[in-house]
């Protein structure tokens, strides 16, 4: 818990900030006689707190400790804070090979966080095995170190090949800092390093990996610190976690940081301002001069042709469809550009319709204006197959399951929501050893360690398998060993699929496959990686589709083409996809269903039955005590500040996940 006490004296005034009130839980008024004694009130909310300190009145003592009330003009939100060291960078470019990027000049202060956007490729610090990459990263530390001494890098792919415990793995690379005590309050803790202490770095998971990677980063002591992906293998609820950590340590210590982010909701969390990536990827590029959010979201937005709108039956975010009524009116389209393309389209960018008939080339007559009545979105189609399964349970060590009774039906998608270690199918080594043994080999299951991830797999794998006859699945942890192209490998895996011309035009077309066949598979990137490997999964005939963070090393764009490319594929082949997603922008995109998983982790969980997307959302969020809201100036999603108006207002309505 943190309380902040604000002082009646001019100088704290000065710096009386958004930036302070992000950093409370609590205020507390400090008043009386500079030097001589001073009373302290009770803690107050931050925003009933900085109201009594303005008006210099305490409503509930009945005193006035100020003769005059103070009055603060609220800044623009991303206005410059001219109190801050300014830095400023001229436009520069540089050429390898035949990639060419430049960076427009701009500027960047202390205390803030620029995060880049743009596609991969496009020249951002994304891989060091990438020359695109490098050249970005080369040259942004080039611009750099002419302002800053000391530059701190937390790379995208990780590796565990330390010999240690993660003790003395932090001992190692931040010594002063693992120890100091306002570390690991800020830090630490939040990031739950307490339970990896005594663990073997080479033994962590993906996620927890990521904890310790990002915890060594930012224990480092910089000017500067790069963050590429800090949400990779993160849980929904260590998302939010890891951004609170990186915001709150940024400004607490008054440094920068770039960050490269594909979570639309932890990026605009995070920046202050955007660097947007425009060009042809691999070959020319533009990073454009750092903007605010909203102007910098706008731009990247443009370039996808999509829009994003608030669902007004919940709430939540969501992606408009192509040439939709909506769609076109927040781009401004006109009609007669779209009237071109007569499809179903047509009829989403209409309000009324009106008929003409009679004889053609000779007269006609129009009918009065009809309206078109649009079905529910997420509404059940009865048609579908029902299925349903029972209230089952497991326990292996000491670690207990319960799964509760539920109901899906084909061509829907069901996503897994909760922290990792609640029995969600997570690690790959626990997917495959359940999947391989249950379905080919079960007398031989019991052979191998048995986590949280297996018993959550081995269950779901006995419900599915009562129902379903083939299973296809993507782990979330890849590896690239196979020697040989992605043209050979697409042919050994999935060889009727890789060349019909429905699969080509709704699958492989948008995950831009076609730009990989001739790549040695050992050589592609992580986000190539994935997008090879759904394609492989959706190849694959089955019933059921188990597909374990599709998004994870997919860059913005990728995020929403791979989210359309699923949606659509289930759909059209009427088959069950059970995702495990964390970006919420996807998530909720995906879902028809959520199955929320509560309980203590690696102890005993439970795993709720398939509901909606909204009572599932509003059940996951009041388990981490936040709320969302549609910001309503540039209407993005935003996380509402504990205790605020909003959150209050939302919280006591039981509406976690509503405006």
């Amino acid at each position: 818990m943190r309380i902040i006490f604000l002082i009646a004296a001019h100088d704290v005034l000065k710096n009386i900030s958004k930036r302070i009130l992000n950093l409370s839980d609590y205020i507390c008024c400090l008043y009386e006689q500079p030097g001589a004694y001073g009373v302290v009130t009770l803690p107050f909310s931050v925003r009933e707190g900085v109201n009594i300190f303005l008006a210099g009145f305490i409503p509930t003592e009945n005193l006035r400790f100020r003769d005059e009330s103070l009055y603060i003009q609220d800044a623009e939100e991303d206005a410059e804070i001219k109190t801050y060291q300014l830095y400023k960078y001229p436009t520069t470019s540089k050429t390898i090979g035949n990639f060419k990027l430049i960076v427009t000049e701009g500027e960047f202060t202390d205390s803030e966080i620029v995060v880049m956007l743009g596609e991969n490729g496009r020249g951002r610090p994304h891989s060091s095995r990438c020359w695109p990459g490098w050249i970005s990263q080369t040259l942004w530390t080039e611009l750099i170190l002419k302002f800053l001494n000391c530059v701190s890098y937390k790379p995208q792919k990780l590796s565990s090949t330390y010999q240690g415990t993660v003790r003395q793995f932090l001992h190692e690379k931040i010594r002063d800092s693992y120890t100091h005590p306002q570390f690991v309050s800020d830090v630490m803790k939040p990031l739950k390093l307490d339970q990896l202490m005594d663990q073997e770095v080479q033994h962590l998971l993906c996620g927890q990996l990521q904890r310790v990677a990002l915890c060594i980063c930012l224990g480092k002591p910089a000017d500067i610190y790069l963050i590429d992906e800090p949400s990779a293998s993160l849980d929904s609820e260590q998302h939010l976690v890891a951004s609170m950590v990186i915001k709150r340590f940024i400004m607490h210590a008054k440094k920068i940081a770039f960050v490269v982010e594909y979570d639309f909701i932890m990026a605009t969390y995070l920046a202050d301002k955007v660097i947007v990536y425009e060009g042809q990827p691999a070959v020319d590029c533009t990073a454009n001069a750092p903007q605010s959010l909203l102007s910098g979201m706008n731009k990247l937005f443009s370039h996808l042709q999509i829009t994003f709108r608030r669902d007004p039956t919940n709430f939540r975010p969501r992606i408009n469809k192509l040439d939709s009524a909506k769609d076109r009116q927040q781009k401004l389209y006109r009609a007669h550009d779209v009237l071109k393309n007569i499809s179903k389209r047509i009829l989403n960018l209409s309000d009324y319709i009106c008929c003409l008939y009679e004889q053609p080339g000779a007269y006609g007559v129009v009918t009065l204006p009809f309206s078109i009545t649009d079905a529910e979105e997420d509404a059940e189609i009865k048609t579908y197959q029902l299925y349903k399964y029972p209230t089952t349970s497991k326990t292996i060590g000491n670690f207990k399951l319960i799964v509760t009774e539920g109901e899906f039906t084909d061509s829907e998608i069901v996503v897994m929501l909760g922290e990792n270690g609640r029995g969600r199918p997570h690690s790959s080594r626990c997917w495959y050893i359940s999947l391989h043994h249950f379905l080919h080999r079960p007398s031989l299951c019991h052979s191998y360690e048995l986590k949280p991830g297996w018993i959550s797999q081995t269950l779901w794998t006995e419900l599915i398998l009562k129902f379903l006859n083939c299973v296809s699945y993507k782990p979330q942890k890849l590896s690239s060993t196979y020697q040989g192209t992605v043209r050979q490998f697409l042919h050994e895996k999935i060889r009727d699929s890789y060349t019909h011309p429905q699969f080509v035009s709704d699958v492989m077309k948008p995950l831009k496959l076609d730009q990989l066949m001739d790549q040695e598979v050992q050589h592609l990137l992580c986000g190539q990686l994935q997008r090879v490997a759904l394609c492989i999964c959706l190849g694959k005939p089955a019933d059921i589709y188990l597909i374990d963070e599709p998004s994870a090393s997919l860059d913005s764009e990728q995020h929403l083409v791979a989210s359309m490319v699923i949606k659509r594929f289930i759909m059209h082949a009427k088959k069950i996809a059970f995702v495990v997603e964390y970006d919420f922008i996807m998530a909720t995109y995906l879902a028809d269903k959520v199955i929320v998983y509560e309980g203590q982790p690696a102890v005993d969980c439970t795993a709720n039955a398939p509901q909606s997307l909204l009572s599932g959302m509003n059940k996951l969020f009041s388990h981490l005590q936040i709320t969302f809201r549609r910001d309503p100036t540039n209407f993005r999603p935003r996380i509402n500040k504990l205790d605020s108006a909003k959150d209050r207002q939302q919280k006591s309505a039981g509406s976690y996940y509503y405006l």
